[in-house]
């Protein structure tokens, strides 16, 4: 979707209809938003509104991650997660299941660990993030999820033509680069290769 063009070019010819000189417009059409280029140091982003959603973004990107091992970056990023939202961690408020594990960890760290270690666990670690504010709560999760090496990426699919066969791969795009990843016969192989160098088509 390109910036500059006006958001109705991207609508279906149907969506929009004229009727006794008023618009009138047919079913609600959903378009999500996406991140577009990853940073490290969310200070970059000045916009708070933008931020936030950026933010967010990594939150829901950090639940899908399978970076098992940096599994204690899971723990310090849900305790700045609970500061962002709860603020400081206080004893006769926050004990017991104060917090749904699946809303702060991906689900192999709740497999493996077991709600019951992750409630007992983390409640020392969002203590230690005490007098952090929101804003500083949202700019050292966007740079601690940034470390993890699935998450400050998009993935593509992937195809080599050949003749008149397509096989299809898996792809990523991160901050840094492209690392390509093909797969064929169980045997994956790894590319690196800046961005310049590779040409999509949509």
């Amino acid at each position: 979707m390109e910036l500059s063009q006006k958001l109705y070019k991207y609508c279906p010819k149907e969506w929009k209809k004229a009727s006794k000189g008023t618009d009138q417009f047919g079913p609600p059409m959903i378009i999500h938003f996406r991140v577009q280029y990853y940073v490290e140091n969310g200070r970059l982003i000045s916009d708070r509104t933008a931020r936030y959603y950026y933010y967010c973004h990594l939150r829901e990107q950090v639940l899908q991650s399978q970076s098992t091992a940096r599994e204690e970056a899971y723990f310090l990023l849900a305790a700045c997660a609970l500061q962002a939202d709860l603020g400081n961690f206080k004893r006769n408020k926050h004990h017991g299941k104060y917090f749904e594990p699946e809303a702060y960890f991906p689900p192999w760290v709740i497999k493996k660990r077991g709600k019951d270690y992750i409630l007992k666990h983390i409640p020392n670690i969002h203590c230690d993030q005490f007098a952090v504010n929101v804003s500083e709560a949202h700019l050292m999760y966007i740079k601690e999820a940034s470390r993890l090496e699935d998450v400050a990426v998009h993935y593509y699919r992937l195809y080599k033509v050949s003749g008149h066969t397509r096989k299809d791969y898996g792809g990523e795009k991160d901050m840094g680069g492209h690392t390509v990843y093909l797969t064929k016969d169980a045997n994956t192989q790894h590319r690196n290769c800046a961005h310049s160098d590779v040409t999509g088509q949509g």
